[in-house]
């Protein structure tokens, strides 16, 4: 009996194109998405610091 599901994740700029692009080139079915998380840009990070979407999503 198993009943798991595989969860995957993708890191997308905080932005509506850049959201839809990465749905449409990874193939992901929006009933099969999970959560849409808003990750706020860091002030004080170096580097990578813009703000992002997290998607979590049914494989």
């Amino acid at each position: 009996m198993n009943n798991s599901q595989v969860l995957k994740e993708i890191i997308v700029t905080a932005d509506e194109e850049s959201l839809n692009r990465a749905i449409v080139e990874k193939h992901i079915i929006p009933a099969n998405i999970i959560s849409v998380i808003y990750q706020p840009p860091r002030a004080l990070a170096i580097g990578d610091y813009e703000a992002k979407y997290r998607v979590i999503y049914r494989v």
